[in-house]
């Protein structure tokens, strides 16, 4: 009975380990992207304007760029006979959370060039400042309780099992 507790709990932090998100490093852009986003603040408010700088896009395109999450159209601006633009976009008011500004057309095969994340505050929040600093803790990408319930559930299945072998021992003598 004990080996196959320990069995169960193996089997629980293995599973834990391979069967959740892998937490990868991603540089920005990425790298089918020709050109590159920066934004003036990764912390903003709802409905506020922010300034989108890119670089490296075709000279004298039209770069069109959206904020993801759901779709929200930010506009479309021309970019300089040296393939960059300075753009002031208004967020979308009401609209909180994790999200990223990209750019989906401005070079040649260009599917999508992505910005830094950015995390809008809720209205009581307090915008940051050019760095991006707010006094907060920084979210790392990574939930912690997915990780903790699916071993939660994986460790759950190993008692059930662990439980259902001792009684069908139980009911095997005579």
């Amino acid at each position: 009975m004990r080996l196959r507790a320990v069995i169960a709990l193996a089997a629980a932090l293995i599973g834990a380990v391979f069967f959740t998100p892998a937490v990868q490093a991603q540089g920005y852009p990425p790298a089918g992207c020709p050109g590159s986003l920066s934004v003036s603040t990764t912390h903003p408010l709802p409905g506020e304007t922010i300034t989108v700088t890119g670089t490296d896009f075709s000279p004298g395109a039209n770069v069109h760029l959206v904020m993801r999450s759901q779709s929200y159209d930010l506009g479309t601006f021309k970019a300089n006979a040296q393939g960059s633009f300075t753009a002031q976009v208004k967020l979308p008011a009401g609209v909180v959370g994790r999200h990223l500004i990209v750019a989906v057309s401005g070079a040649p095969h260009i599917t999508q060039c992505e910005g830094d994340p950015i995390q809008i505050q809720p209205p009581n929040g307090t915008s940051t400042g050019p760095n991006g600093h707010h006094g907060g803790n920084s979210f790392t990408g990574v939930d912690i309780l997915v990780i903790v319930l699916i071993a939660a559930g994986l460790l759950g299945a190993g008692v059930a099992l662990t439980r259902g072998g001792k009684r069908r021992h139980g009911t095997d003598t005579v």
